[in-house]
């Protein structure tokens, strides 16, 4: 989420970079397989809600209804609106099923109880323990350092000479030792 401003910026600068020929890497998991399981899991991994239909305002909003923003925040306009396609750029991410396995094969099995199904993956959860989480620094593991790896490889791989990357701060740093290295 941002302000408006934010993302008529970001807009304006994928413009910039469009008209110098730039092509443009994009940040989006999904859950390509449809499967509620790996929803679970992949809640357990972040240890929040997911965004109920990708809104993360809406999820914010109704985890902390009592907050008041000093300006008004919209959610991430999609990245058709923000002047991305098929020719321009490409989804280079990794599907909820790869950070799951991922997971499991460095740090083990990631079992679920009667509390995890119980509670929707768009909820709190308010009946779980919290000898349950799973620990941030191995969350993080698999849900940015994974991520920026696969990101880091896509473009040494590459023979373009001009990408752009359009991910969340949290990966930047990451993304860049990955790339220098």
């Amino acid at each position: 989420i941002g302000t408006e401003k934010f993302y008529k910026d970001v807009k304006s600068k994928i413009d910039s970079l469009k008209e110098l020929g730039y092509f443009f890497l994009y940040e989006k998991t999904t859950n390509a397989e449809h499967n509620k399981t790996l929803e679970h899991k992949i809640r357990k991994i972040i240890g929040s809600p997911l965004p109920r239909n990708s809104s993360y305002k809406k999820m914010i909003d109704s985890l902390y209804p009592k907050i008041q923003y000093k300006t008004k925040l919209i959610d991430q306009p999609s990245y058709f609106e923000l002047g991305l396609n098929l020719a321009n750029s490409s989804r280079t991410d990794r599907d909820y099923k790869d950070i799951i396995n991922y997971y499991e094969n460095k740090y083990g099995e990631i079992k679920l109880t009667d509390c995890d199904f119980k509670t929707s993956i768009y909820e709190k959860y308010t009946l779980c323990r919290e000898e349950n989480k799973i620990p941030k620094k191995q969350s993080d593991d698999a849900l940015i350092d994974f991520r920026n790896t696969f990101v880091a490889n896509t473009i040494k791989k590459s023979e373009r000479k001009n990408i752009a990357i359009i991910y969340g701060k949290a990966h930047m740093e990451g993304i860049i030792k990955n790339l220098s290295e």
